[in-house]
């Protein structure tokens, strides 16, 4: 289990032997590819530690570590008895996803206990310009042990490597080499590469493997040496129908490569044998999970401006809110009084902030949410409540609209935290996890369900923190309006991800749609929560709109946006998708492109004067073998 905000990690058995590979979290995967390629390979080697204090009551500590990439877990050591300087000696594989690139690699000491829970000693931040660095050579640093009240409590050594993909890819061919070289002459000969194509299970004959071995011996000494086969297939991993020995060794993922050499534990094993002898190999790699343990009240989120991990500041009355829904005092979350409580909580609030009184909080609210006071429209001092700085307007300067002059991008209606699914019963499966959970449920209309039934939709959760006005997502005209009453639990994904609530579902809200040009109906659904008075919506029906007009606003809390397109309209941004999956949150702007039109089951069709372009290459290479190539949206070609 990952450590919690109250201090505790569950007992950590050690483990045996000094190399050891990374542990993730398995993501289900969906049938679609979600291409989150990995960046680099970090090798680290956790040393030792020095000068741990004590934590037991003979004065004693039994200390273990435990490494974590931004929120995911890749590793913990094994336990130390009794030792305030244990030596470790342990070396583990962590693979850096595009997406992780910026993730600082956090390294936290606990004392293990037997009988209660660890007890925290400190932690330490690796930062990811120092491990950028270590590409250039091994780094070996010494790490100061910090506890929460910033005080010293020791030291830990550790050395990290940096591999790139060259060097994993070499490493992998010479793996596979070695493992045919039977007389350890290293070299290949014509029988040994008969035996490499037949353990993958090559097609060709005996004549077409002496003609695919006479070609990759390029000095026709007789035999392959390594570079002569490495030259041969390096590359191939991204195209693996590319050569025929790739083509049946390698699966159809350009990861495979990555995920074994980061298992690989040398001592014991070989890539030869791993890779041939055991299928696991051969099915699709799976992905590593950010994902939340239930019970936590930590909310992590990527900044895709930064692509930082950061963790979003939860106010006191959310933790209240979280308190009345999931302590059982008040009868649990179908309860008539947990609804009466959250009412009378939201009510009670909604009164406090409309006070004039209230504008003393403003200042408080800025510094710990550390908002920027030079977006806003207006000063801070000319504000009457606090509810009027909530609801704040920012300078046109403050948000760029992406996309204005393109009708088929779609771009974020607020400042939020967004989630996006190519299907609602992936929404329900990973997001949403109400046991009540449809579509209908939520529009409360029969037909309008009808129409987005198996359609995408984004989640587009606005933390107190940030600017709550929300606005139009694409060009078009607003249709619909209907408001449906209901509760304010909290939108927050703890709330979320329960199975036992339905929170968009049962929440107060407005179920709007827009008609327009490219993506026929699009509905938009405002969800209000805990503490959320009013959803105030500005934008007139029959009105028509450009995307990033205004639309609406809500009262003082957090709050959602549902968007909803129909199957098959839309393509979300690649990496909001590859967060998705992980059920991490990714931090937009409004007004930032994160959708476009999928033109579905359909062909455009390009035509240039003769003479006028010149095709890429690989891309000529495979339509002249009828094969067709995927390419994404804006790629040269």
């Amino acid at each position: 289990m990952k450590a919690s905000k109250g201090g505790t990690v569950a007992s950590a058995p050690a483990r045996s032997g000094n190399v050891q590979i990374a542990e993730m979290e398995d993501a289900p995967m969906s049938t679609e590819r979600i291409d989150d390629a990995v960046y680099v390979m970090y090798v680290i080697k956790a040393l030792e530690a020095s000068k741990l204090p004590s934590m037991d009551v003979g004065g004693g500590v039994d200390p273990f570590a435990v490494f974590k990439l931004g929120e995911r877990e890749v590793y913990r050591t094994g336990i130390k008895l009794k030792d305030h300087n244990p030596q470790w000696n342990e070396t583990f594989r962590c693979l850096v996803y595009n997406n992780e690139k910026n993730y600082n690699l956090t390294i936290e000491v606990w004392d293990w206990d037997k009988v209660s829970t660890n007890d925290f000693i400190g932690s330490c931040v690796l930062e990811v310009a120092q491990l950028q660095d270590s590409q250039k050579s091994k780094k070996d640093v010494w790490l100061p042990i910090n506890n929460n009240k910033n005080k010293h409590r020791g030291d830990i050594h550790l050395t990290v490597t940096v591999e790139t993909f060259e060097s994993v890819e070499r490493q992998f061919w010479q793996g596979i080499t070695d493992h045919f070289d039977t007389d350890n002459d290293h070299e290949i000969h014509q029988d040994e590469f008969n035996a490499l194509l037949e353990a993958i299970g090559s097609p060709l004959s005996q004549e077409e493997m002496e003609t695919l071995f006479n070609a990759i011996d390029k000095n026709k000494s007789g035999s392959i040496c390594f570079d002569e086969l490495y030259n041969r297939v390096k590359g191939c991993a991204s195209n693996v129908d590319a050569d025929p020995i790739t083509r049946n060794l390698l699966p159809a993922d350009p990861n495979f490569i990555w995920v074994v050499m980061s298992h690989i534990n040398p001592e014991v094993e070989t890539v030869g044998e791993t890779v041939l002898q055991d299928s696991r190999w051969r099915k699709e790699v799976r992905m590593p999970s950010q994902k939340r343990e239930v019970g936590t009240s930590r909310i992590m989120v990527h900044d895709r401006a930064t692509g930082q991990l950061v963790e979003e500041r939860i106010p006191n009355y959310i933790k209240v809110a979280m308190r009345i829904m999931y302590t059982g005092k008040t009868g649990g979350l179908a309860s008539g009084k947990m609804h009466a409580l959250l009412q009378n909580l939201t009510d009670k609030q909604g009164k406090k902030y409309n006070d004039p009184k209230s504008i003393k909080d403003i200042a408080p609210f800025i510094k710990f949410h550390h908002i920027n006071e030079e977006e806003c429209l207006d000063s801070t001092d000319t504000y009457r409540t606090f509810n009027e700085f909530f609801f704040r307007k920012l300078k046109t300067s403050a948000r760029k609209i992406d996309g204005s002059s393109d009708d088929k991008v779609v771009v974020s209606p607020a400042d939020c935290r967004l989630s996006v699914f190519t299907s609602l019963e992936r929404a329900h499966e990973l997001w949403i996890k109400g046991k009540n959970f449809s579509i209908e449920n939520i529009l409360q209309d029969k037909e309008l369900a009808d129409y987005f039934d198996g359609g995408s939709i984004a989640v587009c959760r606005l933390a107190p923190q940030d600017y709550h006005r929300f606005h139009v997502p694409v060009d078009g005209t607003c249709t619909k309006r209907k408001a449906v009453n209901g509760t304010y639990m909290t939108v927050n994904p703890i709330a979320v991800n329960q199975t036992i609530v339905d929170v968009y579902g049962e929440n107060k809200r407005e179920v709007c749609t827009f008609t327009t040009k490219e993506f026929g109906k699009v509905g938009y659904v405002c969800v209000g929560a805990t503490m959320v008075g009013s959803i105030r919506i500005t934008c007139e029906v029959g009105k028509k709109v450009k995307k990033g007009a205004e639309f609406g606003y809500f009262a003082f809390g957090g709050s959602t946006i549902l968007l909803l397109f129909k199957k098959g309209d839309v393509e979300w941004d690649n990496d909001l998708l590859v967060n998705s999956e992980k059920c991490l949150e990714t931090l937009v702007k409004k007004g930032a492109e994160f959708g476009y039109f999928a033109f579905g089951g359909s062909t455009i069709l390009l035509l240039f004067k003769k003479g006028d372009v010149e095709w890429d290459n690989d891309l000529l290479v495979n339509s002249e073998k009828c094969l067709e190539t995927l390419v994404k949206k804006g790629a040269e070609f």
